[in-house]
């Protein structure tokens, strides 16, 4: 993979990570201030809870001390009577200001007006009672009651009705209580998703997506290496062949020139017969010299060179193995292109060789042919053995010679498979397209 893909990666992935990040920040942001403003508004509408239940049970107790008082007054010598009087008043001033207060709000006592609509048929239904018994303590007070029942009797109706108040406020308060308490389990609930959600769509895919980008470097830096490697024993192959036929073969040739002048000045000497083995064996070594140079360096830059170099690797293999090769090439094979500086001959006669290496060393094949043809709108390369075989699938991509055999194959933009034949063996192909003249298009 290039680097330039490297980088496009990385950047997308950076960007992708950000936008998602930001967006579960935002959303965290977003429900923390969501969640605080409900809680603040939740809190605010308890704030006077405590203090209007409170100040609605005072007006119980104090309803009852103005009534003990009246009583007491009417039974203590005049000075007491009066002092208790004057404390009375004052009792019941505070008693009717907070009444109003708690109906009608009151700044002063911190005290909101009246807002539940419950609440507010509760002092409705209080008022007559409120209003007997003020009036009752009042005429007491001023000294024309006389009927102590009748006093009695409304602080009676009174205190029911306060108490169906004070009931109904911590009613509601215990209400509120329990809304804020379901409102912060909620706001739990979602942060949790939110976490949960961040995990699946932001860290998870971005984990996965930084994992693949480091295993895609990983193979690209490992696939790179061994195209550099390919590439490398590619040159020094055809360095040694050049070498072979340009350095030892030229001196074998002159060996064998120089054997051929001695046994002509030996004439019919004894030792003309060993100038001529000599000349014999030099003359094979300079066969083997070629044939060695031609499978390191084989001329198949054209496709004519390609058949003479394949029936040239079939011949060798038959005389290293023992075993048939055989071969059937077409002269005219179009040719495909290549991707880099390597003919497209020189590959495709590479994976022949490698092929034929394979099935011969670890196949243990007795035959094998070599193909090459045109079918349909397809040139190929087939390879087909006879021996044990094996399953592609099990071994994909595992070995180096296979690695080899496919990064030749994609440098000349060809279809690479290796199947397992129904009577035993393997066949390899190579094929590529051709255009409708016959030609590699290019």
């Amino acid at each position: 993979m290039p680097l330039t893909t490297y980088a496009a990666l990385a950047e997308r992935t950076a960007r992708l990570l950000t936008q998602r990040y930001l967006i579960a920040l935002a959303a965290v942001g977003a429900l923390s201030l969501l969640g605080q403003g409900l809680v603040q508004w939740a809190l605010s509408t308890q704030a006077h809870d405590a203090r209007l239940i409170n100040l609605a049970g005072r007006q119980r107790m104090l309803s009852q001390q103005l009534a003990k008082s009246v009583i007491a007054v009417s039974h203590l010598p005049a000075a007491q009577a009066t002092a208790l009087q004057e404390e009375t008043r004052t009792i019941l001033a505070v008693w009717v200001r907070t009444h109003r207060g708690l109906q009608d709000g009151d700044a002063s006592l911190d005290l909101p007006p009246a807002a539940s609509p419950t609440v507010r048929t509760r002092w409705q239904a209080l008022e007559p009672a409120y209003q007997a018994f003020h009036n009752a303590v009042a005429a007491h007070m001023e000294g024309y009651g006389e009927d102590l029942s009748q006093l009695l009797e409304a602080q009676k109706r009174y205190l029911e009705g306060q108490e169906a108040v004070v009931w109904q406020l911590d009613h509601e308060a215990s209400e509120r209580v329990t809304f804020l308490r379901l409102l912060e389990f909620a706001l739990f609930l979602i942060l949790v998703a939110v976490l949960v959600a961040e995990g699946l769509l932001v860290f998870r895919p971005t984990v996965r997506r930084i994992t693949e980008a480091i295993a895609a470097r990983g193979k690209a830096e490992q696939r790179a290496l061994e195209e550099h490697m390919a590439e490398a024993a590619g040159r020094m192959q055809r360095r040694i062949g050049q070498d072979l036929h340009d350095g030892l073969g030229q001196v074998l040739t002159g060996i064998s020139f120089q054997a051929k002048a001695l046994q002509r000045s030996l004439g019919d000497h004894p030792a003309a017969a060993q100038a001529a083995e000599i000349v014999t064996e030099v003359q094979g070594s300079i066969a083997q010299t070629r044939s060695l140079s031609r499978l390191l360096n084989p001329p198949a830059a054209e496709a004519e060179g390609l058949a003479s170099a394949m029936r040239d690797l079939a011949d060798n293999t038959a005389r290293a193995y023992g075993l048939a090769c055989e071969c059937a090439w077409d002269e005219d094979l179009p040719l495909p292109a290549t991707d880099d500086e390597t003919p497209p001959g020189v590959h495709l006669f590479r994976i022949a060789q490698e092929a034929i290496a394979n099935a011969a060393r670890h196949g243990q094949a007795r035959r094998i042919t070599i193909l090459g043809r045109v079918e349909a709108a397809e040139a190929m390369l087939e390879v087909e053995d006879d021996g044990a075989g094996f399953e592609p699938a099990g071994v994909s991509g595992a070995g180096m010679g296979l690695r080899t055999l496919t990064y030749r194959a994609e440098r000349l933009g060809a279809r690479l498979t290796i199947t397992r034949q129904d009577a035993g063996g393997m066949r390899l192909r190579v094929a590529w397209p051709v255009a409708a003249g016959g030609q590699a298009p290019g």
